[in-house]
This record gives C-alpha cells, structure tokens and sequence, in this order.
C-alpha cells in the first residue's frame, strides 16, 4: 500500500464503513443448558491473576501457522495460546467462548460436537456465538441484488445455528454450562458497544491496526478477488465492518459477559489477532483475555500429524 492510499484510509474508516453496518439481523433469542447466566457467574473463580510475560512474536509463529489448519480429526484438539498470559487463562478453566462462522465448511456439526466436548471437560462455562452480522452486506458488495443476499443471509445463519443447536445436544452440557448466542443479540449491549467504539477508534487512529484488520478481511474474500480487495473497494469497507465486529470478544470478553478470564479460540490466527496479542501499540486486550488456536489433532500417522 503506498503512502498515499495509507493516507486515505486512516482518514476516517468509521465513515467508509458506516454504510454497511446495517446487517441482518434476527429476532431468535439465545439458547442455554445447564445454569442460567446468574448461576453461570457463580461458577466463576477467583479474580483474574497478574499477567505473565509474553513469549516472544518469533516463538509464536513458530508455534502457529498464520492461515494453516488441520483439516481431519480425531475428537482431540491440540490448544496453542498465544501468549503465557493466555496460557494462564486457559489453565484456570473460567471461560471459553467460541466463534462460528457462516459459510465455512470447518464448523460441520460433528467438529462443532467435538469442540464442545473438547471445550466442557476443560472449563466452567462456555458460550458459542454464530457471526451473523454484515453477510448480507459482503454478499450485496460481491454483486448480489439486495433481496437475494438477504435471502442468502439468512439461510446461511438458520443453517449454521440448526448445526450448533445439533452440537450442543449431543455433546456434554452438564459438564459446563453451555450458552449460544447470535453476534447481533450483542447490539443491545452496551458494554460491547464500548468496546466496538474502542475498535473503532483505533481503526481510525493507529495505521498498522488498519493494515492487520484489512489483511483478514483479504483472508477471507473469496478467491480471484483480485483489485477489488484493495483497500477502498466496497467488499473491502463490508469486510471491516464485519471485522470490527468481532473484534470486540478478543479484546474484552469478560467485560461483555462478566467471568473474570475468559480465552476465545478460532481454528487459525487472523492477522488483527496476531497484531493485537504479539505487537505492539495500539488496541491492547484486557489482562483477563486470552487467545488460543485450537486445531483438530489429525489421525496418527495421517501427513498432518508427523509434520505438526
């Protein structure tokens, strides 16, 4: 990106992606096992302990693949925090929180299944959220008419929360209390909207936050997006929107949903993850959240396994 255009963008994102906030959104309300969200808190542990040093950026990359993933399982999954603070978190077991995407053939309902399980034997509570919001607008800005990406939308979701709905009931739920919510439910917060602000903000103001933030929007475009994934396209400014997002539970989980620590995991690490946990300046997560990706641990002997 030349300078110019670095220029253009950190101007004001907020207003070039203010035009695709408004997502699908629907009226299904959340589902729980186990405890309600008061009982939840009760199960929480002690306050969240001083933070440890963080392993170096070089030492997690040699750890983590940026984009890889092991595409076959056995029901065990191999967990690599990013830090030793995120370490930390997971080994107290307060709270995972696990992001779904639509679209993404990874969370089938037998993997989703084996996560739960994996992710209940380990901590005291989980909570999965589908990303639901801002499809419609990705798919209206790769050239859908508007009718047809809403239609496209909201089939996505219905079948990506039927396969959670599957995976919740047959996985373990009275080993933790297991909570499933939709992105959008999370509107009416106002300690995520806080925290969206924040993203926001620092969009706006810290050019290599943008640059990470438009790195995983390119992650997930659909290949041959070629110049239209440059930096002022229409898929580029929906892609941000969805981003910032998400971002807000990789940065303050425990200020949205209240346990003191609380790791989120995906099954890669996205660029705006690695910039917010392994660099510095900016948007930095509060000391009582961690990341980890967590992969599927492939069939002994499979490829995948002697070269992990």
């Amino acid at each position: 990106m030349n300078a110019e255009r670095a220029d253009d963008v950190v101007v004001s994102p907020r207003a070039r992606i203010s035009e695709f906030t408004e997502c699908t959104e629907t009226t299904e309300t959340t589902e729980t096992t186990g405890a309600t969200k008061s009982a939840e808190s009760a199960k929480f542990g002690e306050p969240a302990e001083p933070a440890e040093p963080a392993e170096s950026a070089e030492s997690t990359e040699r750890r983590i693949g940026q984009c890889g993933l092991l595409p076959s399982a056995t029901g065990a999954f191999r967990s690599n925090p990013l830090t030793e603070r995120c370490r930390s978190i997971e080994a107290r077991g307060d709270h995972i929180l696990i992001g779904v995407s639509t679209g993404n053939s990874y969370f089938s309902t037998d993997r989703l299944t084996q996560l739960l399980r994996w992710s209940q034997k380990r901590f005291r509570v989980v909570d999965v959220i589908c990303a639901d919001t801002c499809i419609d607008t990705m798919l209206i800005a790769e050239g859908c008419a508007e009718s047809e990406a809403r239609q496209r939308a909201k089939r996505r979701i219905t079948n990506v929360r039927r396969r959670i709905r599957h995976a919740v009931r047959d996985s373990r739920p009275g080993h933790a209390s297991t909570t499933t919510h939709l992105l959008s439910d999370f509107e009416r917060s106002d300690a995520y909207l806080a925290v969206r602000t924040r993203v926001l903000n620092t969009l706006e103001d810290h050019p290599p936050f943008t640059r990470a933030c438009q790195a995983m929007v390119r992650c997930f475009l659909p290949a041959g997006a070629g110049d239209d994934s440059d930096d002022l396209s229409p898929r580029m400014r929906a892609g941000l929107a969805y981003v910032v997002n998400e971002l807000p539970f990789v940065i303050d989980t425990p200020g949205i949903l209240g346990p003191p620590t609380s790791l989120s995991c995906y099954h890669v690490l996205p660029p705006a993850v690695r910039h917010l946990y392994l660099e510095s300046g900016g948007l930095t997560p509060v000391e009582g959240q961690g990341f980890a990706v967590i992969t599927p641990v492939p069939p002994a002997g499979s490829e995948e396994e002697g070269s992990a």
